[in-house]
């Protein structure tokens, strides 16, 4: 389980989110995510296979509860989903793209934090085991 909080830790940071290793709140997300997808496949151990689907569980729920609570900026978000370019300019070529963005911020984190909890759900069954 460290090595799963470890790299979920590291997402969130990659991610351009400050927390502290011993943070109440992540150890809270950490717990609940591992947990979901121990249920999930009825076993006290995490195969290898489902380290990352683990991760993005654990750092959707830390996202989504950060959401929730409102402690989180608009920069935040931003910075967590990224801008999306429409023109790339080198030189004397430039490049301008059909995008479409319709989307705020806010939607495409809320993208974000439901692909996150929802990785892996396809592969539980894979490892679930029958429960007697």
């Amino acid at each position: 389980m460290k090595q799963i909080a470890k790299l979920a830790f590291d997402f969130l940071q990659l991610m351009g989110f400050e927390l502290e290793e011993k943070d109440p709140l992540f150890g809270m997300c950490v717990r609940a995510g591992v947990e979901h997808v121990r249920s999930q496949i009825n076993s006290q151990q995490i195969p290898a296979d489902l380290t990352m689907a683990t991760v993005y569980r654990i750092v959707g729920e830390y996202l989504q509860v950060v959401l929730q609570s409102g402690n989180i900026t608009p920069e935040q978000m931003e910075s967590a989903v990224g801008a999306v370019e429409k023109q790339i300019k080198q030189g004397d070529t430039t490049i301008t793209l059909a995008v479409k963005d319709d989307l705020t911020a806010q939607q495409r984190f809320d993208v974000l934090i439901a692909h996150l909890l929802n990785a892996g759900n396809t592969r539980y069954g894979a490892f679930r085991k029958v429960r007697w």
